[in-house]
């Protein structure tokens, strides 16, 4: 039972050091760099477990449902070209 739980939480970290890799923005900040970052801080520790929980065991999967999370929530990585296509 604990394995899992330890497991869960590397990956989260390891998910946490990979989306910190890549600058995030979101236009609603603009120019307001206290509250995005507070912003940025709040929904990225959200969209970590949402993606922690889904997939616990793929790596992969994670940091594509965390992508996905954070467009959801109006946040676009600096240097992507093209955004990621959202779920209905």
């Amino acid at each position: 039972m604990l394995k899992p739980l330890v497991l869960a939480v590397f990956c989260c970290l390891l998910l946490a050091l990979a989306a910190c890799s890549k600058p995030w923005y979101n236009e609603r900040y603009r120019g307001d760099k206290p509250a995005m970052e507070r912003s940025f801080d709040r929904d990225s520790t959200e969209c970590e477990r949402v993606s922690g929980e889904e997939f616990p065991l793929d790596r992969t999967r994670q940091i594509q449902r965390y992508k996905e999370c954070m467009i959801s929530k109006g946040w676009y990585e600096r240097d992507a070209t093209i955004p990621l296509k959202r779920r209905n």
